[in-house]
């Protein structure tokens, strides 16, 4: 909380989950309308600050340039419901790690390697996703479910 009772706010979600022609605070107090326990939690308070975030999940088509190796959310970033975030944030620092050494001992092919372990690892997620969120029946008429639900965000 900030001084004055006022907050700053974030709301992640996929693009076309929200009207394009308002801005983040007028779709922030739209959604708490419609939540009572962002309500409850947000009672008294404006927000003075409101940004969107794309949720959707994203992959590099390459990892590495001869000057840098992407780790983290650079290099593959997962819905917010997974939360794989940090997990992958830090298997990938160690996994660029070792082909950076890797190539500085002479392994021409590890940066080439690096990149493939990424993306098959965002292949399978991209597998266990569907499969997770096909599973989930409770709000099928809500916007950003019937997105996932019908594969048109990654």
């Amino acid at each position: 909380p900030l001084p004055d009772g006022k907050v700053v706010t974030a709301l992640y979600t996929l693009p076309g989950c929200y009207e394009r022609k308002n801005t983040a605070i007028e779709t922030l107090l739209h959604q708490l309308q419609n939540n009572p326990q962002l309500q409850q939690m947000l009672v008294h308070k404006k927000p003075v600050h409101a940004q969107l975030y794309n949720a959707g999940s994203s992959v590099l088509k390459q990892m590495y340039a001869e000057n840098y190796v992407a780790i983290g959310d650079a290099a593959l970033s997962f819905d917010l419901i997974s939360s794989h975030g940090m997990v992958m944030a830090m298997v990938s620092a160690r996994d660029a790690t070792a082909a950076y050494h890797q190539f500085r001992e002479g392994n021409v092919r590890a940066f080439i390697e690096y990149d493939s372990l990424l993306q098959r690892t965002f292949i399978q997620y991209e597998q266990n996703r569907r499969q997770v969120y096909a599973q989930e029946k409770r709000w099928l008429r809500e916007t950003y479910w019937k997105q996932w639900s019908s594969g048109a965000q990654s």
